[in-house]
């Protein structure tokens, strides 16, 4: 999303306690993994990649390109799947990710089930949602769009697709509802790494819990390797971006 007037929280140890106790008190216990982390996410979802295989990463919300690009810049040979709802916004992605090759582009949304919804388009492209804006969100509905949601288990048994390396969602406010999606594909344990966007403040009415996303990602099986982008409003955490891993996923390639 873009970034109004607000101040970037620094990655201090004091922060870091802080958050390890609230998460504790939610019945979460963050583990480091080796070597060092909670930098730069590209970094982390690079180091733990596994090596000999040619990278397959879903990009939900992918707005006009950006994630195309990180990622692209990252894993130069990987298989991108980028999703994008907006009709207007999926033309200005077209354009940006022409010159990427193995990099596969669709016109709808992704969430827990197969429907039909209505897309509440913000002037500020990267602030549209299936939810309605609340009081600490910015910009101002422009238009209402009808578009398709498909569920991430059907689109990759449609295509073929697994094992999964990274599943990227940034949808403001529904990607705890794009991994549900996957639960199938999740409880065979072919997706190694969900890098999502966590939001706690009001900014859209009926966002889950951020303890909601911390347990489900819990119950089936991931583990939280750290918390990036802090952002915050009225002097509280407003977002982040979490990377979750699988550890079973090594083992479920033997």
């Amino acid at each position: 999303m873009l970034t109004p007037v607000l101040h970037r929280i620094d990655s201090s140890e004091a922060l870091k306690s802080l958050i390890r106790r609230r998460f504790k008190a939610l019945g979460v216990t963050i583990h480091r993994y080796p070597g060092p982390v909670g930098g730069d996410p590209f970094e982390d979802m690079h180091r733990l990649v596994l090596t000999g295989r040619r990278p397959l990463i879903i990009d939900v919300g992918a707005n006009v390109g950006q994630s195309v690009v990180q990622f692209k810049a990252m894993f130069p040979s990987a298989e991108m799947h980028s999703f994008e709802p907006s009709p207007s916004t999926y033309d200005l992605l077209c354009s940006n990710a022409a010159r990427y090759s193995g990099v596969h582009l669709n016109n709808c949304g992704v969430g827990a089930e197969a429907a039909e919804a209505m897309l509440l388009e913000n002037s500020y492209s990267d602030m549209s949602s299936l939810l309605t804006p609340d009081r600490l969100a910015w910009g101002e509905v422009t238009q209402q769009t009808p578009v398709r949601i498909e569920t991430l288990d059907d689109y990759c048994a449609d295509h073929n697709l697994e094992p999964i390396t990274i599943v990227k969602t940034d949808t403001q406010g529904s990607d705890l509802d794009v991994v549900k999606g996957s639960v199938g594909l999740i409880a065979r344990h072919r997706i190694q790494m969900v890098y999502m966007e966590v939001i706690i403040s009001e900014m859209y009415e009926g966002l889950p819990h951020f303890d909601e996303v911390l347990l489900f990602m819990r119950e089936h099986g991931f583990r939280l390797v750290s918390l990036y982008n802090f952002r915050i409003q009225e002097g509280l955490l407003s977002w982040a971006d979490a990377l979750f891993v699988d550890p079973a996923f090594e083992a479920a390639e033997e």
